[in-house]
């Protein structure tokens, strides 16, 4: 069960106590207003939240793969733009504390521990057939030309960790600012102080999202761009990608499962409002279902082998989670009535981050366990 997994670890039961008090009554207003939703980031900075799993001689706090989902699982509960924007800053750190750059370890990981460094990511563009992002080695770093089509959290991350393709197939993955650089603005500068010229980093504007917009997610346009040999995190054989969204395919489960949980949560508080008793068999099931499939999550996490089998089975797992967060959403709408179609009502909300959870880590074979999944529930009634 949800709770009892919770009960069981200290960290988790202090971060629920953090999160009831601190994140759950200004949901609505973290999904809108980009300075709340930044203050609670740092709130979750000023716990020493925000390097999880980076081990603790790393300066992060070395939680494992149960705990690191539990701790993801309680925040989709209660703020869906938060847990996606944090989510990103904790992978920045994972591949910083994964990578061999001593220097930046040193520099960055305590101080994303605590955020007082905050780092997003950019390397989902790998998973399409031809990467955007380029880099060729040069003396010295790498230059980078192309673009990085999604990256969030501009206005909150000082810096990201992109990936480009080498004419190799590998990836390197280095730090470049997240703020907009143009050759005309800094050329004299260069000229006098950098061997290298940098090159032009261009922003978009945020893109209009129907879902957890206010993360500002944001298209990345680089002109022979200048990595130098100090801001490489790592470099990644061709096949690194989809090794890694084999191996994790359950990371994400965390979120749908939240986002399931905060459904459930919106349906209770209306029966209980309403006094719709009848409901509460059907709620029940639903609660069960989300249990039965965090336990088999955690189970499987808790499970080091990594067979043909175990990636067929955690991927049903994934897709029953991201089913199962649609379900709750959509029951929470059902049971809330008219009112869910208020743009600012929480059961709107846990409905449009459904949709983020569904589109996560999205690869053809996750889509073709999650559609799968869907049609099992398609059976015509007799």
């Amino acid at each position: 069960m949800v709770e009892s997994f919770i009960a069981e670890s200290e960290l988790l039961q202090t971060m629920y106590a953090w999160l009831i008090r601190h994140v759950a009554p200004r949901a609505a207003q973290l999904d809108t207003d980009p300075a709340a939703l930044l203050d609670a980031l740092k709130g979750l900075g000023e716990q020493g939240w925000l390097a999880l799993r980076v081990p603790t001689h790393q300066g992060g706090l070395g939680a494992d793969a149960n705990t690191y989902f539990g701790a993801q699982f309680l925040l989709a509960r209660y703020s869906g733009a938060l847990a996606f924007l944090q989510t990103q800053h904790q992978s920045a750190a994972s591949f910083i504390a994964g990578g061999g750059n001593r220097d930046l370890q040193a520099t960055y990981l305590s101080a994303m521990a605590t955020g007082q460094r905050r780092v997003g990511i950019g390397y989902s563009h790998l998973r399409r057939p031809v990467s955007p992002l380029r880099a060729i080695s040069e003396e010295a770093g790498y230059r980078l030309h192309g673009d990085i089509p999604w990256v969030t959290g501009h206005g909150f991350f000082d810096d990201c960790v992109a990936a480009a393709t080498l004419p190799s197939g590998d990836a390197v993955l280095g730090l470049i600012p997240l703020t907009e650089h143009q050759p005309r603005t800094l050329r004299s500068h260069l000229q006098r102080s950098h061997p290298y010229p940098q090159g032009s980093l261009i922003i978009s504007d945020p893109m209009p999202l129907i879902a957890m917009e206010v993360t500002n997610t944001v298209r990345i346009s680089l002109d022979n761009w200048f990595l130098p040999a100090s801001h490489v995190v790592d470099v990644k054989s061709m096949d690194w990608l989809p090794t890694s969204d084999r191996q994790k395919v359950l990371k994400a489960a965390s979120l749908a499962l939240g986002c399931a949980q905060a459904g459930l949560d919106i349906i209770t508080d209306a029966v209980d409002r309403k006094g719709w008793r009848s409901l509460t068999p059907h709620r029940d099931s639903l609660q069960h279902a989300v249990n039965t499939c965090f336990t088999a999550c955690i189970e499987q996490l808790s499970n080091p082998s990594l067979a043909d089998s175990d990636v067929h089975h955690r991927r049903r797992l994934r897709a029953q989670a991201v089913d199962l967060a649609g379900r709750c959403a959509q029951g929470a709408i059902a049971t809330v009535g008219g009112a869910a179609n208020l743009l600012n009502h929480p059961a709107q909300r846990v409905y449009r981050e459904a949709l983020i959870v569904t589109v996560t880590g999205q690869t053809p074979d996750l889509a073709a366990a999650m559609l799968s999944q869907l049609a099992t529930g398609c059976k015509p009634l007799e």
